[in-house]
Formats: structure tokens, C-alpha cells, sequence
């Protein structure tokens, strides 16, 4: 009977892959936000005031809480033509207020509340920064951990018996693949299974070739960099 899988590498894998996607869709998301803003405030060069008819709220549930956030149906005249739309407001908004509306002439359906600006870009793209600062650090802390287990540890050989998909990353509909590789495990002496790093490519091809794996204490490394660079 084969031991158990004593990997963390697979784990470490996901999270670091999950920051990267969640780095990349914040940073996508910023700049669309961004451009669209770009693209608006320039040119919103008129004013119109726009009469609260209506206020409707939403909430969100969050780590930090609740979150609620309200929006103003609004009725507005632009040359001498009625128009109603939802627009963001503030919590000390009332029905029959008067909102000042920015909008670009030529194009009175789209206009928006507040002063030029492009915060909700910025704050989304800085999220997208933190996700990959965990992203780096995640992968720097993961390099120290596997040079010191390859300079310590116990080095033995294990062959590829299969390839696997990491199901808890999923990029561009594709998941990374992994190796199981067998192999005496050199403390206990019964067989045991150990994996790789998930990568983004086809690793059945090394399916029955030799990989080096090295131990130390609970943690181990299998060197799949250099099985790919021996192929």
C-alpha cells in the first residue's frame, strides 16, 4: 500500500496560481474602467441638474461586512427634451434633491454624478497589484524553499507513472497538469507517490521517465525543470 502524498507543492501551487488570476482580472477590470472613465470625463464639459424622483439601494456582503450602496432615479432637461436615469448618489441624498449631472454634449443619456475622476479604476487596479505582490512573494518564498530542500535533502529517483489535471486552477478554461511519480520512499522503505509543480502544458509525454526528487524531513521537491530540460 502506498503511503500517503506528503506534498505541499500542489497547495502552494494553487494559491499562487489564484493570485495570478485574480491579479490579472482585477488589472483587466481597472483598465476598462479606466479607458471608460478616460473616454468620459474629458469631454463631459455641461452641467444639468437632475431632480430626485426615486432612491433604491443595494447590498453586498463582504469580509469587512456590508456594504450598501444607493442610486437616485433622476429627472433631467437637456434642450428643452425629458430624460430619467439611475445614477449613483451619496447616503444624504432625499427625494426632491438636485443633483448636478455631467454629460457631453451631443450625447444627454449618459450622464453621471460627482467630480472628474478616475478612483474606481485606480482602486481596482491597486487590488490587482496586491494580488500579484502574493503572486511574486509567493513565488520567491517557493524558489528559497526548494533550493534549501535540493541542498539538504535526500536525492533519489522516481519514475512518471501519470499526468494529472490541478482542478483548483482553471486559466483561459484550461487547468495546469502535474506528474505522479513513483518511487521507495528512502525513510520508510514502502512505495510511495510523490508530485510536481503544475504547469500550463501536456506532461503526459514524460509518462515512464526517471525524475530526481529530493526529501527533507516532510517536504520534497521532484525536479520537473530539469526532466523537461533533459527531454
Amino acid at each position: 500500500m502506498k503511503n500517503k502524498i506528503i506534498s505541499r507543492r500542489r497547495g502552494v501551487d494553487g494559491a499562487i496560481s489564484i493570485a495570478l488570476v485574480i491579479g490579472l482580472i482585477f488589472m483587466t477590470i481597472g483598465v476598462l474602467i479606466l479607458v471608460h472613465e478616460l473616454k468620459f470625463w474629458p469631454k463631459a464639459t455641461e452641467t444639468t441638474g437632475g431632480l430626485i424622483r426615486e432612491i433604491t439601494t443595494t447590498t453586498s456582503d463582504t469580509e469587512s461586512g456590508t456594504t450598501t450602496n444607493y442610486y437616485a432615479q433622476v429627472y433631467y432637461v437637456i434642450s428643452g427634451v425629458e430624460y430619467t436615469k439611475k445614477v449613483s448618489c451619496s447616503r444624504s441624498d432625499r427625494v426632491g434633491d438636485v443633483l448636478e449631472l455631467h454629460y457631453i454634449p451631443g450625447n444627454p443619456h449618459d450622464v453621471r454624478t460627482g467630480k472628474a475622476g478616475y478612483g474606481n479604476g485606480v482602486i481596482v487596479m491597486f487590488f490587482g497589484g496586491l494580488a500579484f505582490l502574493v503572486f511574486v512573494n509567493g513565488m520567491k518564498n517557493r524558489g528559497v524553499s526548494n533550493r534549501k530542500i535540493i541542498r539538504k535533502g535526500t536525492a533519489f529517483s522516481a519514475t512518471v507513472s501519470r499526468a494529472e489535471k490541478n482542478m483548483n486552477v482553471t486559466i483561459k478554461s484550461r487547468n495546469p497538469q502535474y506528474l505522479i511519480c513513483e518511487a521507495t520512499h528512502p525513510a520508510t522503505g514502502k512505495p510511495g507517490e510523490f508530485e510536481t509543480d503544475s504547469v500550463m502544458a501536456d506532461l503526459s509525454r514524460y509518462i515512464g521517465r526517471s525524475v530526481k526528487v529530493y526529501l527533507l524531513d516532510e517536504e520534497y521537491y521532484v525536479d520537473l525543470k530539469g526532466l523537461i530540460d533533459d527531454a
